[in-house]
């Protein structure tokens, strides 16, 4: 080889490597600074979660529910995977002058990236025109948005113009393995060769120059998400939200509680932060949002992210329904942080609606939210002829929780008699706490006030080791999910169970015989701590499916996807006076149906939808007054 060839081939690769490493001091220090930033945040101890990792990033699950969108990241993703080898491949032949690409191995591995080049850049070009044409409240319309798309494309096409003018240059045989690059050199084939061998090297230094922005530009932009969201679902929790992390209350050097500033975070809370895609599934699910409040979940990331002030109005808006988590690809925890700031609000600042403080007082003194007096609570039980038994329960005895719903609201005291009656026409033994059972603290928890939550919880949790329970039923997702899986954490262990799931049990038991009963169309609505919180979602389909003269007609949207009723997150108890009613988007959803009876499993869901449908003629009723009918 000539010197003054040798001379520039040292040169180019001088000049390359000096692009490169340019570029990955950029990339090095937006990381550091990303990595800053987490490590601000407070202590949080995590476990990897490596299957949950595998199931959504290379399956791409969750992101393939929005069926377009989620193909088309599945193809961009697969296709880098495989360039991203490809390119490994090449420098590990060429500085360590091994033969990798030889043979059939070879024509495949150049068919492959060829193929998958081609698929990125469809990929691309659906990602660009969704967004160009997509409205601005379904779809994030940023200029960085635009400027990725493309900064990516260009990568790719500058890559092929290149892999076409070496075709051409070479005259290689098997070119046929390599279609799309052919295709491209076809558009250069009246050129002269000298000339597409300085084409060749101009649009490589271009293609070269390229890359080296885009990984300089990574840590800058939403390309990030490349490395946040893989980190963020490694150390993601399943349970986050639906089990809500306890304060330490006795802890005499702290003088906040909850979250003030974003710094009270955890790093794994500001992990989410970066994570966040800006894709917009979490507010197109959100029943806060889409009846017109102050959350949108997309945004309240953003704005924190971007370390802006958050309004009380977005914090108290929340229902903790989980939708917004569910449909998030990247499993950003955004209940967490809304009850973190809830706590602070009401821990710290003492600020929250006025009506709230009202709740609270009542729930201290009484027991229950509305203050009712708490000698009251047995009440509805005394014509069915239970009374709270003094003595401890032998193991065979289950505890039946009405919850306050079941003890005090008129209209679900009919459901609290329906279930007794089911129990007792089953030959079920069981027992009430009576007087002594108290609120759950589910609202008061999600509602931030933490101190009044974990004095109601020891409180029933020292009433029901004091009458030896080791069995709960009761008809309220609330209480159920609050009873299963938060009281463990403070000593108290049951065996608790849905009245759904018990009904159902019994039907495969043949202690309840699914025959004669009345024919009705029935559609059933999935209450959000049954459904998304608990994976509920087939046990009151069996029972229907039991049942020959029942047709159920399913409601849309439906279990995982179904939408709240409105009440969650201590929201039954806070004035609905911001935008419309999310009861009344449900009802228009349940009446679309046609049905004859809207059937429920919550006290919440319930209520909620009766009001909203009181003066239709249209039924609302619980599973258990569906089943004691015949």
């Amino acid at each position: 080889m000539p010197t003054r060839e040798i001379y520039w081939n040292i040169s180019n690769q001088a000049i390359m490597y000096i692009i490169l490493v340019i570029a990955l001091l950029f990339f090095i220090n937006g990381l550091y600074k990303r990595y800053k930033f987490w490590h601000m945040g407070q202590e949080d101890k995590r476990n990897l979660n490596i299957k949950r990792f595998l199931k959504n990033i290379l399956t791409h699950k969750t992101i393939l529910r929005d069926n377009l969108p989620g193909v088309t990241h599945l193809m961009l993703f697969w296709g880098f995977i495989l360039l991203f080898i490809a390119t490994v491949i090449i420098g590990i032949e060429h500085y360590l002058h091994l033969e990798i690409l030889k043979g059939k191995f070879y024509l495949t591995y150049s068919l492959l990236t060829d193929l998958f080049g081609l698929i990125i850049l469809i990929s691309l070009f659906i990602t660009f025109f969704r967004r160009l044409y997509k409205p601005q409240e379904k779809i994030d319309k940023k200029p960085e948005d635009y400027i990725v798309v493309l900064l990516i494309a260009f990568i790719i096409l500058t890559g092929f113009i290149i892999e076409g003018l070496r075709l051409n240059v070479t005259n290689v045989l098997w070119k046929k393995w390599s279609p799309v690059g052919l295709l491209f050199s076809l558009g250069f084939r009246g050129l002269s060769v000298s000339f597409q061998q300085t084409l060749h090297k101009f649009i490589w230094w271009i293609h070269v120059v390229s890359v080296g922005l885009f990984i300089a530009y990574i840590p800058y932009s939403k390309l990030f998400h490349i490395i946040a969201a893989p980190l963020n679902q490694i150390y993601s929790d399943e349970n986050s939200g639906k089990i809500l992390k306890d304060l330490d209350l006795d802890d005499d050097e702290k003088e906040t509680f909850g979250v003030g500033e974003i710094k009270d975070f955890t790093w794994k809370q500001l992990l989410d932060l970066d994570a966040c895609t800006r894709c917009g599934r979490c507010q197109n699910e959100c029943p806060a949002y889409l009846s017109k409040k102050p959350l949108n979940p997309k945004e309240f990331i953003q704005s924190l992210k971007k370390n802006n002030q958050i309004s009380p109005e977005t914090i108290w808006s929340c229902t903790t329904c989980f939708s917004c988590q569910n449909n998030c690809p990247v499993d950003v925890e955004h209940i967490q942080k809304i009850v973190d700031m809830r706590r602070y609000l009401v821990l710290t600042e003492g600020e929250m609606p006025k009506v709230l403080q009202t709740t609270f007082r009542n729930l201290e003194t009484n027991g229950n939210p509305w203050g009712i007096g708490w000698t009251s609570r047995e009440l509805w039980a005394q014509d069915l002829g239970i009374i709270a038994n003094s003595e401890p329960m032998d193991n065979d005895t289950i505890l039946y929780w009405p919850g306050c719903f079941g003890a005090f609201d008129e209209r679900n005291k009919l459901v609290s008699k329906a279930l007794v009656n089911i129990l007792k026409k089953a030959n079920i033994k069981f027992s009430i706490l009576g007087n002594s059972e108290k609120c759950c603290g589910d609202s008061v928890r999600r509602l931030g006030n933490e101190y009044l939550y974990q004095m109601l919880v020891l409180e029933n949790i020292e009433n029901m080791r004091g009458k030896g329970v080791n069995k709960i039923v009761t008809q309220c997702p609330h209480c159920y999910n609050t009873l299963k899986n938060e009281y463990p954490k403070f000593g108290g262990d049951f065996k608790v169970f849905h009245h759904t799931e018990l009904i159902e049990e019994l039907i495969k038991e043949r202690k309840i015989i699914p025959e004669n009963y009345p024919e009705i169309k029935v559609t059933y609505h999935d209450p959000c701590y049954l459904g998304r919180y608990n994976n509920k979602f087939a046990t009151v389909r069996n029972i229907f499916n039991s049942i020959n003269s029942i047709s159920l007609i399913e409601m849309e949207p439906k279990e995982e996807k179904s939408f709240c009723c409105g009440a969650g997150g201590g929201r039954m108890w806070l004035e609905e006076d911001q935008g419309f009613k999310i009861s009344s988007l449900r009802a228009s959803q349940a009446m679309s149906t046609k049905a004859e009876v809207i059937c429920t499993a919550c006290p919440f869901c319930l209520t909620m939808l009766s009001d909203e449908l009181k003066e239709k003629n249209l039924k609302v009723m619980d599973i258990a007054e569906i089943i004691n009918k015949k």
